[in-house]
């Protein structure tokens, strides 16, 4: 897995796309790896 584009806080349906996967395919990827698709650098919400 592009673990480079989950340290970018690229978002999943964009890993998806440049793995040519579909979204629950990387999510499971992920989980079974311990990464955390969750964004770190979020701004905040107006």
């Amino acid at each position: 897995m592009a673990k480079n584009l989950v340290k970018q806080s690229t978002p999943t349906r964009l890993i998806a796309m440049e793995l040519k996967q579909t979204v629950t395919s990387v999510y499971g990827k992920a989980t079974r790896e311990g990464i955390s698709l969750a964004p770190t650098n979020r701004s905040p919400k107006d």
